[in-house]
């Protein structure tokens, strides 16, 4: 399914850009070429009408959207983190909540501004556009996520006494986790910018995501050294 709406992902992007000739008629009435989106929706095929859905609910409501997205990954992710490394009293339901309230209301609306306004500042996508692009969301978005991330674990965890623990988490953890992103997000954002349409990206990113924060939401969880020596 994941393969399928991703393909349609990037057939919206080519019809996007590419006007129609047909001239459809009913009865003796002609008919102008409709909006490739319109023709989406029109089309039949599980992914397609996925799509058609999901870009009809990003035309309404597309912060709404995009939260709604990235809420439900982050859930999901966090679900999988503790499934992988499961904790000894068992599963932890508030951190699995905080997990998808960060992508609910943070990184929903957060990747949607971003977006909007990386690609604004460089519209082309040439090679060194698309990876001028790359490197700002490693050296400024993705830093702050991960605190931000970071933040929002340790007062689940440990409430208003871990977010004292915070700088000296961020000093632990922060450019680890980065120089770790350093090897999967580059590459995300090569395909993000160079081939899936703007209306897009954040849900192929979220996609993404589903797997990074798997290893952000058990790097989070990591105690720190001081935690262990004592």
């Amino acid at each position: 399914m994941l393969a399928k709406l991703l393909l349609a992902c990037a057939l919206a992007g080519a019809h996007a850009t590419r006007p129609s000739l047909r001239v459809h008629r009913r009865g003796d009435a002609r008919v102008p070429p409709e909006p490739a989106t319109k023709r989406l929706i029109e089309l039949r095929g599980g992914g397609v009408n996925l799509l058609a859905s999901y870009t009809a609910a990003l035309n309404a409501a597309p912060i709404l959207t995009k939260s709604l997205t990235a809420g439900c990954i982050f859930t999901a992710s966090d679900v999988a983190a503790q499934s992988i490394a499961p904790s000894d009293t068992g599963r932890d339901w508030t951190r699995t909540a905080v997990s998808g309230l960060v992508g609910l209301l943070y990184f929903g609306p957060a990747a949607h501004a971003w977006y909007e306004v990386v690609v604004g500042w460089f519209p082309d996508r040439t090679i060194r556009s698309t990876l001028t692009k790359a490197a700002l969301g490693q050296m400024a978005f993705g830093p702050v996520f991960t605190c931000v991330f970071f933040a929002a674990t340790l007062l689940s965890t440990r409430g208003l006494q871990g977010l004292g623990q915070w700088p000296a988490k961020v000093r632990q953890d922060l450019l680890p986790t980065q120089l770790a992103g350093c090897g999967y997000w580059p590459f995300v954002d090569l395909i993000s910018f160079s081939v899936v349409p703007l209306i897009y990206i954040p849900l192929f990113v979220n996609f993404c995501s589903f797997i990074w924060t798997i290893f952000l939401s058990l790097k989070a969880n990591r105690g720190l050294k001081a935690d262990k020596s004592e």
